[in-house]
């Protein structure tokens, strides 16, 4: 996963900034790996609530997780809704959009990290795309930048195909996009739109 490098995937996690006592959503848990590495930073005061979609990879998760307490591992898709709030979510999947639930979800000053990767039928189930790091200001306002390079996985039930074509004639205009907000007001699509859609919108400011 993030190009199949422990030690990047340690540096996304570390822009992160996870702290002892924090609330975690981890979508796409696998084996329950790095589950188990954000359970260790939160503590005992903090939680990991973890996702996985496939049965039989939650259920080794959900055993290889059986001693720390903090971690709730769930078997489903990732996309909520969910009934309470998290200061991270870390998504283990590529997607084409971030889930109005994770938004939603998102604590005031919380961080949000997802690979925002477009597919071909020749790649299959990779996508290539960028880490992309939101984090929630004060009220509504989400700021969002490309931390780094990627090409991982696709997320199942997390991908929209007209969002994956968008994505992809974007990625072509721009290879390494400069975006610095994500709006989710209705407005027209402009100049300063990268990535526009239906409830979402990445741009600068």
């Amino acid at each position: 996963l993030f190009n199949g490098s422990p030690g990047r995937v340690s540096s996304v996690i570390d822009a992160l900034n996870v702290r002892p006592g924090n609330t975690v959503l981890h979508v796409g848990a696998g084996l329950g790996y790095y589950t188990a590495m954000l359970a260790h930073i939160v503590g005992a005061k903090g939680r990991v609530v973890a996702v996985e979609v496939d049965p039989a990879l939650a259920s080794a998760a959900r055993r290889n997780l059986v001693s720390m307490p903090g971690a709730d591992l769930r078997h489903g898709d990732g996309r909520g809704p969910f009934d309470e709030s998290f200061d991270v979510i870390l998504v283990h999947a590529g997607v084409t959009h971030p889930q109005a639930s994770w938004l939603d979800s998102l604590a005031e000053g919380g961080r949000l990290l997802f690979p925002l990767t477009a597919t071909m039928p020749a790649m299959g189930r990779i996508g290539q795309g960028f880490m992309t790091l939101v984090s929630r200001a004060a009220g509504e306002g989400f700021t969002a930048r490309v931390l780094m390079m990627t090409a991982i996985y696709s997320g199942v039930d997390l991908r929209d195909e007209t969002l994956n074509g968008l994505l992809g004639q974007a990625m072509m205009r721009t290879p390494f996009p400069r975006f610095t907000r994500l709006r989710r007001d209705a407005h027209e699509q402009g100049p300063s739109c990268w990535l526009h859609g239906g409830d979402f919108c990445l741009g600068v400011d």
